[in-house]
């Protein structure tokens, strides 16, 4: 939902005190309340606040665009089915992750079936690529088909070096949204971030909450076919176990991504395998 409009009386009849205590705190405590249901796009809490905020710019005398305080934005909802479930293949078998507990996956794409099969595992760092810095987290491989598993942050927050991206401040490269992109561009088919809560921000109960039932996102031309397959989160804990496999060990690994010559490094034994199907739900906003 956007809402536009133009005031048509003077702004200076208003003082920012005025609007601070007379309108401010008692809007939040309406739109806030149980009655509104969370507010979310496209329910009946979300046109509840819809209608409250047109009639509260009537009120005010705001003219709207073309006649509207309301401009349409086409939305998407998936929620990834019960059923589905993510992976790990091995030579002893196949080790299937809780979602929840251990894992949170999701896909971008919207369609009914994403599926991804004896995926190579490729451990990437950090995921980043920023030519600003000299930095590349994917120098030398082709991640076609492959799955990136990555680190959560920057380099800068691991070595809370000020010169190094921005220290102790995260960047957006430090950012899930920005790894999963990346990695589409780079051609992969899924991404696991290992989460840790300090260079997070947040402990894994964000995540898991976060991420599991439906993901509501703009409805995009393509559909989310530029995404990667499958966007997923996984548990230190699992990740720990999943080196474990390769005969990697995962803090050694850790150190050698704080170097620009770090190169991703191919964990041999385990593939990913991921079968998802999805609810779908269009509507606007």
């Amino acid at each position: 939902m956007f809402l536009g409009c133009n005031d048509s009386k003077n702004y200076e009849e208003f003082s920012i005190n005025e609007i601070e205590e007379l309108n401010l705190h008692k809007h939040i405590k309406v739109l806030s309340s149980d009655e509104y249901g969370g507010r979310s796009p496209g329910s009946i809490g979300g046109e509840k606040t819809k209608s409250y905020i047109s009639q509260i710019f009537k009120e005010l005398n705001l003219e709207g665009l073309k006649g509207n305080y309301l401009i349409e934005v086409p939305l998407v909802e998936v929620t990834v089915n019960k059923e589905s479930y993510l992976s790990f293949l091995h030579k002893k078998g196949e080790r299937k992750l809780k979602q929840g507990a251990e894992t949170v996956y999701w896909t971008k794409r919207v369609i009914e079936e994403v599926s991804v099969q004896e995926s190579e595992l490729i451990f990437v760092g950090y995921g980043i690529v920023a030519p600003e810095y000299g930095w590349n987290d994917y120098k030398g491989i082709n991640m076609r088909g492959k799955t990136a598993v990555m680190l959560i942050n920057d380099p800068g927050f691991a070595t809370q070096d000020a010169s190094l991206f921005k220290g102790n401040a995260m960047t957006y490269y430090g950012r899930w949204t920005y790894k999963y992109e990346e990695a589409a561009r780079q051609g992969a088919d899924a991404v696991l971030i290992i989460h840790e809560t300090k260079p997070a921000a947040y402990p894994w109960q964000v995540v898991e909450t976060s991420w599991q039932g439906k993901q509501i996102d703009l409805k995009r031309e393509d559909m989310g076919l530029n995404r990667v397959k499958v966007e997923a989160w996984i548990t230190y804990p699992v990740a720990k176990e999943l080196f474990e496999k390769t005969d990697l060990n995962l803090e050694n690994l850790k150190q050698q991504a704080l170097d620009k010559n770090f190169k991703p490094v191919i964990m041999e034994g385990v593939k990913l395998k991921a079968e998802l199907t999805n609810n779908i739900k269009f509507s606007n906003s």
